[in-house]
């Protein structure tokens, strides 16, 4: 995962500094540190961002992070309930109004089901839970493979059999979890994690292997419950021009009209745009959600990579961001978020 939610306004304009200086102050904790030691740690992964309609004005109303993505790792099966209060606490001090759960299953380890049911809740249950005591909506995903990126470079009818395959698992796991996130009021929509980039899918074959995909799987998620809202995640690597990004943006929602909402990665922390060319790539993404009928959430990055491609050859590390890149960052997305 690259990336990260709407932007919401406060009438105290001093909230997001505060706000902010107690995210990185918790991501600082560990100055340099791993991918997966940021994953565990919840905050420190990017927050998405709701703009608050058009361009009001920034001076009067400042941007507000509502919500952050939340990636389960196998200590999260061990975790006690006294930690999961913790953690929901610190969202709601943090004033967030949504939680997305980027996978409830990975590398066939769930995270759904309790190995002592009845006795011991799991962590999407104790998550849901929280959700309702705190009034934090959760968003939840589906699978993870750990394999992904590598198994979607592959030639195109090898990526369609990868992905009839990913399809089967997500349809297997809906009728596991569809039954359990019904009965709660925090369940708040599904989310397609596949993390669509303008790199592996831009030539023709892939690109009908793709969208054909995503039309599938987003009606099974629709058909399991419907009303539920889907969600799915890009970012741009800058491959392409703005225009070709609109374009395969718009064809790709117009492929799967079961998707309502694009949270677009901006790509700062891990080096994929830059503050200056950030404002093009999110423009061309909320006219394809625009001529669409879709939404656009952004996803902001509060981490700045040190380690890992395309610096070097290393495992992913970073470390947290800047106050004022992060404010930035704000100021660029806040036009844009629908």
């Amino acid at each position: 995962m690259r990336s990260r939610f709407r932007f919401d306004t406060q009438r105290d304009t001093s909230l997001l500094s505060r706000l902010s200086v107690g995210i990185l102050r918790m991501m600082r904790e560990t100055p340099i540190c791993n991918r997966r030691q940021l994953l565990a740690a919840g905050l420190a992964v990017p927050f998405v961002v709701r703009p608050y309609g058009l361009a009001l004005a920034l001076a009067e109303r400042s941007p507000m992070l509502s919500g952050t993505f939340l990636q389960l790792l196998t200590e999260h099966r061990t975790w006690r309930e006294e930690q999961w209060v913790r953690l929901f606490d610190a969202f709601r001090r943090l004033r967030l109004s949504r939680v997305i759960v980027q996978w409830v299953i990975s590398e066939s380890q769930p995270f759904f089901a309790s190995p002592r049911a009845g006795v011991v809740r799991s962590p999407l249950q104790m998550i849901f839970e929280l959700g309702e005591k705190t009034n934090i909506q959760v968003i939840i995903g589906l699978v993870h493979d750990p394999d992904y990126w590598l198994r979607i470079t592959q030639p195109s009818a090898t990526v369609a059999g990868y992905l009839a395959n990913r399809e089967s698992r997500i349809v297997q796991l809906l009728t596991e979890i569809a039954p359990l996130a019904r009965n709660y009021r925090s369940f708040a929509g599904w989310f397609m994690n596949e993390e669509i980039d303008d790199i592996n899918w831009h030539e023709p074959a892939a690109t009908s292997v793709l969208y054909s995909y995503l039309q599938r799987v987003s009606d099974y998620l629709r058909l399991a419950l419907p009303g539920a809202p889907v969600a799915i995640s890009g970012f741009s690597n800058a491959h392409g021009t703005p225009a070709q990004l609109e374009v395969f943006w718009r064809e790709l929602l117009s492929a799967a009209p079961a998707i309502g909402t694009v949270l677009f990665q901006d790509g700062i922390g891990a080096r994929k745009l830059t503050l200056e060319n950030l404002s093009q790539y999110l423009r061309a993404v909320r006219a394809a959600t625009d001529a669409t009928g879709r939404r656009l959430w952004s996803v902001v990055e509060l981490f700045e990579q040190t380690g890992g491609a395309p610096l070097d050859s290393g495992e992913f590390r970073a470390s947290a961001a800047p106050f004022p890149r992060v404010a930035a960052q704000l100021q660029v997305e806040a036009a844009y978020a629908s």
